[in-house]
């Protein structure tokens, strides 16, 4: 039976003292105080496969705690699910994350949050989650395509300019980094309400991305693209985004996530 090739790094990047961010590949994840964090396997088909990013938010250490709590809960929930031979609910444990961590924030009178993107893979299917700006990408045949929604104030602005049909983009540029959903919002705040893509059957060579915005701050949807058609392996392709994001003068961290089917 073919595997899965997975390849995943979270990067400190070039001006941050401190990885808010955290990745998630079938139960391997960064140890809270490490700096930087690789992981490259195989996945096998005919169990259930999760991957994740999650990018910390809070200042200091807070973000880091928010996008741990993250990764350490999945990392229990992916277990139950394949023990119980369970639907894996990707809504579910979006809850439960985001309760454990606004009590932690409260415990110790801190704000923090994460955002959050899932690649969920069983039986040759496919879905995307996702809370905040971290992203989703399917590369296919040369295409790239975001299966992610950005939970921003700018994205929803400019959803809105065309849905009333305005030619004319107003500047949404001072809203842009402003999110709109992410995990560590309180109840009384607003409802939580991830986005997911359709359920999509993998083909062979498919290779799935996910990112923090530490890459995509800094590059395009067509130097990404450019990138995955290298000829290159998998683990290479990880490296040269990461590479080209730091020489590209990313201020935050940077994670990365390659799956090919």
């Amino acid at each position: 039976m073919r595997q899965y090739q997975i390849s995943a790094e979270t990067n400190i990047g070039n001006t941050r003292f401190n990885n808010e961010d955290n990745v998630f590949c079938n139960g391997f994840y960064k140890e809270k105080k490490e700096s930087n964090f690789s992981y490259n396997g195989c996945l096998q088909p005919d169990v259930l496969n999760v991957a994740g990013v999650f990018d910390g938010m809070g200042g200091f250490s807070n973000g880091e705690t928010a996008s741990g709590i993250a990764v350490r809960m999945l990392g229990r929930y992916m277990e139950l699910a394949r023990a119980e031979a369970s639907t894996f609910q990707p809504g579910f444990i979006f809850s439960q994350m985001n309760e454990a961590i606004c009590k932690e924030a409260a415990r110790i009178s801190k704000k923090m949050g994460s955002t959050a993107v899932l690649w969920v893979c069983e039986d040759g299917l496919v879905r995307i989650s996702n809370l905040g700006d971290s992203r989703g990408y399917l590369f296919r045949g040369g295409r790239l395509s975001q299966l992610s929604v950005d939970h921003t104030e700018e994205n929803s602005m400019l959803e809105l300019q065309k849905k009333l049909g305005m030619a004319e983009k107003l500047s949404t540029s001072k809203r842009k980094n402003i999110l709109t959903q992410h995990l560590g919002i309180e109840e009384e705040e607003f409802i939580l309400e991830p986005a997911e893509s359709e359920l999509l059957k993998v083909q062979e060579e498919d290779i799935f991305l996910l990112c923090s915005d530490g890459l995509t701050g800094v590059l395009g949807d067509e130097a990404i693209r450019d990138i995955l058609c290298r000829e290159e392996k998998l683990e290479e392709k990880k490296r040269v985004l990461i590479d080209e994001a730091l020489k590209n003068g990313s201020r935050d961290n940077i994670t990365v996530v390659l799956i090919k089917m």
